[in-house]
């Protein structure tokens, strides 16, 4: 059998008691501990005023706080929250929150809408109310002259426009005739700037404006040429700062003439013209719009094409180290023989006389006043 534990005698549980509460210094007294930059670890008792201690490993001083004489704060007991029976998810807490703001607002919206609106008519039965035959005489009298004013400035504009287009186009003819390039390029585009005031779409209209956008195309010409475009931007000690700066001052947004046989591509988008220079190929990237009245079937046709340069950037298609993009709304298709005087372009080929240059322009002549 086992033996039943001994009962401790009450009065040395008293004792042990009495002894605990005798000494309540021993465990109470705030202690310090340190580690000295040596990486000797000293402790020790706190005392009622400061004190310098000295590693015994490195004679280092070490100033140790005295004990606080404030008393300890009492410690707050924290209150239990309620725990909810059934805790929602946080999404749908938030949506449901969003849902009241939302109902929130489409309420003092629409009270907000309706008090305008109310304010409206209101102001609106008053006005009403208010006018009298004399008011409704000089409201109609007021809108009358100033209808009138209206169409007279409208009037006046038409007319010296149709002045200025008159005018313009007679000194631009004789400045052609002339070859006076620069006076024939401003007096058409004054030409073209009365026609878009006027509104005009006729035949006449096409050409004036057909002749001011090839003698702006001429006059905004990029100076370098496709070899030199290459050179300056594969060029290895010229800087990319020196190339954008380049590309700002003369290559962006000039333009460029080809006369070219261009194939309408299968693309819906672009048409890519393949061009070998002694540097590299480069392509030239058209818009399809160029060839739309040509199909796929018709092969290559030749043309003489016009548009600004957008981008020159690298080419990934094998084969092609460069490309220059053409911006798709500037590229047009040249019609006039006069225009060409300028770009000293050969019109006359004798040994393919049905597809010389000058049937190239009347082809394309024709399609732009058919249209």
């Amino acid at each position: 059998m086992s033996e039943l534990p001994a009962k401790t005698n009450p009065e040395k549980r008293k004792g042990l008691r009495k002894n605990k509460r005798e000494n309540p210094d021993q465990d109470n007294t705030p202690r310090w501990n340190k580690e000295c930059l040596c990486g000797q670890k000293l402790n020790g008792l706190r005392a009622e005023s400061p004190q310098r201690i000295l590693c015994d490993h490195c004679d280092r001083k070490h100033f140790i706080l005295p004990v606080s004489k404030y008393p300890e704060p009492k410690r707050l007991k924290k209150k239990r929250a309620k725990k909810r029976q059934r805790e929602e998810p946080l999404s749908k807490t938030i949506s449901r929150k969003l849902s009241r703001a939302g109902i929130a607002f489409y309420g003092v919206a629409s009270k907000l809408l309706n008090s305008v609106r109310q304010r409206i008519l209101i102001g609106f039965r008053a006005f009403i109310a208010s006018l009298t035959p004399l008011r409704l005489t000089l409201l109609s009298l007021v809108i009358v002259i100033c209808g009138g004013i209206y169409f007279a400035i409208q009037q006046q504009q038409q007319s010296q426009a149709v002045r200025v287009l008159r005018d313009s186009v007679a000194e631009a003819e004789s400045a052609m005739k002339e070859q006076n390039w620069p006076v024939a390029t401003v007096q058409f585009h004054l030409a073209a700037e009365a026609i878009r005031v006027l509104n005009r779409d006729d035949v006449f209209a096409r050409e004036v404006l057909q002749k001011d956008r090839e003698l702006q195309a001429v006059d905004g010409l990029c100076l370098l040429s496709l070899e030199e475009i290459i050179e300056e931007v594969s060029d290895p000690q010229q800087t990319l700062n020196d190339w954008e700066t380049l590309f700002r001052l003369q290559i962006d947004q000039r333009w460029i003439i080809v006369e070219t046989w261009l194939a309408p591509g299968k693309s819906d988008t672009v048409i890519v013209e393949t061009i070998p220079l002694k540097r590299g190929g480069i392509s030239l990237i058209w818009p399809e719009t160029l060839m739309k009245n040509h199909s796929v079937e018709s092969g290559p046709v030749h043309v003489l094409i016009a548009g600004q340069i957008s981008a020159v950037e690298r080419s990934a298609v094998e084969g092609i180290d460069w490309e220059i993009r053409i911006q798709p709304e500037t590229a047009f298709q040249w019609c006039f023989s006069e225009t060409c005087e300028r770009l000293n372009f050969e019109l006359e080929t004798p040994w393919m006389p049905e597809d010389s240059l000058r049937s190239v322009l009347e082809r394309q002549k024709a399609i732009l006043l058919k249209d």
